[in-house]
């Protein structure tokens, strides 16, 4: 993904992002969902943040993740800004930019919330040795004891 950039259009007219440099549409789809990752998990690293309000305002997790990613110092090119004239005079504006080698903004940005925010997961204790040695053999011993029980009372009876 060297050659793929992150093309933004913003203004009056919406918000609208598209992957572009490439032809490879799996590898656009899953860049598209590890990205969707990063976005969901925006809202707990920027949840007391209220500067980052306005990145958290977007219900698509991947609009959240393409705006932190923008808001980076040095890696949007913005373009001049234009705008189309309405027929009441009014003018709309809009403005654009391009992120060049997004896979790899993307991951020095995860790098550096990992850096400030990092995701702990919950680590389930390791069982003790019993509880292991049960939870793999309990039934095989189970059926193991009535059968030389079962034995036992047939080798009495004969």
């Amino acid at each position: 993904m060297r050659f793929i950039r992150l093309d933004a259009q913003t203004g009056d007219h919406g918000e609208y992002w598209r992957l572009a440099g490439g032809y490879d549409r799996n590898l656009f789809d899953q860049f598209e969902s590890l990205c969707r990752l990063a976005g969901s998990e925006l809202t707990a690293v920027y949840a007391n943040n209220a500067e980052k309000a306005e990145i958290l305002d977007h219900p698509d997790p991947l609009i959240r993740w393409y705006r932190t990613l923008k808001e980076q110092p040095g890696v949007c090119e913005s373009s001049f800004p234009a705008y189309t004239d309405e027929d009441d005079g009014t003018k709309l504006w809009i403005y654009s930019g391009t992120i060049h080698g997004v896979a790899e903004v993307a991951a020095n940005m995860c790098l550096q919330l990992h850096g400030t925010n990092p995701i702990i997961l919950p680590v389930e204790p390791t069982p003790n040795i019993f509880v292991r040695i049960w939870h793999e053999y309990g039934k095989q011993i189970v059926i193991g004891v009535i059968v030389s029980i079962i034995s036992l009372v047939i080798g009495m009876a004969l």
